[in-house]
């Protein structure tokens, strides 16, 4: 796990290694996260990294080409450094939906291109965007990618809201609990 601190109260990344892979092919699915903090803008700056700037926020892209949206302010206070992770999806309406009612993410804001959910407001969110053309040569792997892994007891809750909604769901293997 990499983060900011403990994963107890902070968002953190799982880093894996899956053997016999020699390389990923980026998808559709996965945009940015977005970090408050001006850190990671000082830091790009004195090893003379590449940085851009997109609508007033600095974009860092990592060796591999993944992007880091940075909003060079102050860090939040009570809040995670980690702002969102934005991935994009085709279709906005049911996305939101997977997220909002099975889920159970608030909805933040909503526009036809675009929506912000989380669990609470002191809490890193997840930024959809609705992809406008679909790549259909680099596959999209949706969530299998990033997770936004609720508390053990949720994980129950949202298995029985699959299994009981209309939205034709392939759940991650962390949501496929049965009793022991």
């Amino acid at each position: 796990m990499i983060g900011y601190g403990s994963e107890d109260d902070n968002f953190v990344f799982e880093l894996t290694y899956n053997y016999g892979l020699k390389h990923y092919v980026k998808g559709n699915d996965f945009r940015h996260i977005c970090i408050q903090s001006p850190t990671p803008v000082e830091n790009a700056k004195k090893s003379n990294w590449n940085i851009e700037t997109v609508d007033g926020a600095v974009h860092v892209n990592d060796p591999d080409g993944y992007t880091f949206r940075i909003l060079n302010k102050k860090e939040p206070e009570g809040k995670d450094k980690v702002m969102h992770v934005s991935l994009t999806c085709s279709n906005l309406s049911n996305s939101t939906d997977y997220w909002n009612k099975l889920l159970g993410m608030q909805i933040y804001y909503q526009t036809e291109t675009e929506a912000l959910l989380g669990y609470a407001e002191n809490q890193v969110g997840m930024h959809a965007l609705k992809l406008q053309t679909l790549s259909r040569s680099v596959p999209t792997f949706g969530a299998s990618y990033n997770w936004f892994e609720p508390a053990m007891e949720s994980q129950w809750i949202t298995q029985k809201r699959s299994e009981e909604s209309q939205l034709h769901v392939q759940l991650p293997s962390f949501l496929r609990l049965r009793a022991l």
